[in-house]
């Protein structure tokens, strides 16, 4: 009997051993592939109608590129807008960044808080209050293939709740 009283007390430091090389396997073949995964993000070509895109990757944050052929305003605005999805993800890290993205609601404030970053630079610079509100609810309207099934005042009040300065209330005291 005291043999095999040994022979369980082995098999289970066996067993916490292994998990831990285990453990360590998976954070080495991790690494590699996320390397490769942001390599890849950073030089693959933006898909066609993207001024922009930010990937937000875990252990690396965000990843973002812009489409050279912009300029001026359009270049600026773009900036703008993907360095507010890229504090979205410094903020809530790559695994929330994504899991609030996963449904249109979630996706539509994710927007509307970039667009709102883009609207304070077009307010700061003199565009009207009511040109800059119709311009993101276009964009948003027919730009992102998710939104279809929501209407312009959805939309709309979106924009209005993650960007005070659009707001009903906002343009009510103009």
């Amino acid at each position: 009997m005291p043999g095999s009283h040994l022979f369980v007390t082995h098999r289970l430091h066996t067993v916490a051993r292994n998990r831990r090389i285990s453990a360590r396997r998976v954070v080495w073949l991790l690494a590699p592939g996320l390397l490769a995964l942001s390599l890849a993000a950073a030089r693959a070509p933006l898909p066609k109608g993207l001024d922009g895109m930010t990937i937000c990757l875990p252990f690396v944050g965000p990843v973002t590129r812009i489409d050279s052929t912009l300029s001026g305003r359009a270049r600026t605005l773009a900036e703008i807008h993907e360095r507010a999805h890229a504090a979205q993800c410094e903020e809530m890290g790559a695994v929330r960044s994504y899991a609030a993205r996963l449904t249109v609601d979630g996706k539509l404030r994710s927007e509307a808080d970039a667009f709102c970053a883009e609207a304070q630079w077009d307010l700061a610079v003199g565009y009207p209050r009511e040109n800059v509100l119709a311009r993101i609810a276009d964009e948003l309207e027919t730009a992102y293939g998710w939104t279809a099934g929501r209407s312009r005042g959805e939309i709309v009040a979106a924009i209005g709740a993650a960007c005070p300065p659009l707001s009903t209330q906002a343009r009510a005291g103009d």
